[in-house]
């Protein structure tokens, strides 16, 4: 009796000291950006056989649990899409607007100028001066067509290349790193035992298709083996 007392006594020091634990690395990643909290969970152990029933025989290590909603994170995710992705045609649109709409580098000044040289013929068809005003405005109206359509085509759309390469050499980058954690969260799945998630690995893999959910359209798909399938666009 005395060692079965001493044996239960010591599995529930055991799990005492993995709840120290987990809740030292909740401490210490108190500021880790992305970081779930993680809970320990026990379960009884099997009892000894005596007699007619079944003597306590203490408790053991059941798993190491993340609060976690995946319905959460995923809305998360889907929303960080949509708001980013209108947020950048704001952006881009307000560009355009802001360039157009100015008063010294839109079209509406060299508009007018050319409108009231054409009233100008029409109250006097037969005057060579303002026959002149209108084919000067109208040259200037032109001019301003043709360098509109360079800041446009040149420094806007070059602007919008440019952040798109940017964007996909970063898109390439970080499902490259998913992948990685992809493989790595698969094996420690294939070695460990049922209830023992890779925590850490998840919560860093769940943190990159967050920020691949800022740059473009993510979905993805839960496999039995702890990967996931992320398509995106």
């Amino acid at each position: 009796m005395a060692s079965g007392i001493l044996g239960t006594g010591v599995s529930g020091l055991a799990a005492a000291q993995f709840g120290l634990d987990t809740t030292g690395h909740n401490i210490a990643n108190v500021n880790t950006e992305g970081y779930s909290r993680q809970r320990v969970e026990t379960e009884s152990t099997v009892g000894n056989a005596f007699r007619s029933t079944f003597l306590g025989n203490g408790t053991q290590l059941a798993a190491i649990t993340r609060t976690f909603n995946e319905f959460n994170y995923n809305e998360v995710i889907f929303n960080e899409s949509q708001y980013n992705y209108n947020e950048t045609r704001l952006t881009n649109a307000s560009r355009l607007d802001n360039l157009l709409a100015d008063p010294d580098t839109g079209i509406t000044a060299t508009f007018e100028e050319m409108f009231n040289g054409i009233n100008g013929v029409v109250e006097e068809p037969t005057l060579i001066s303002a026959r002149n005003v209108v084919l000067s405005t109208a040259e200037n109206t032109v001019k301003r067509f043709n360098t509109l359509y360079e800041e446009v085509a040149v420094q806007h759309m070059g602007s919008i290349n440019e952040e798109i390469y940017t964007s996909v050499s970063e898109i390439n980058s970080i499902t490259s790193e998913i992948a990685l954690l992809n493989s790595k969260i698969q094996v420690e799945n294939a070695v460990g035992s049922e209830g023992f998630a890779p925590n850490d690995l998840l919560d860093s893999r769940e943190q990159l298709i967050k920020r691949l959910s800022q740059m473009t359209q993510v979905d993805t798909i839960q496999l039995d083996d702890g990967t996931v399938n992320v398509t995106v666009g």
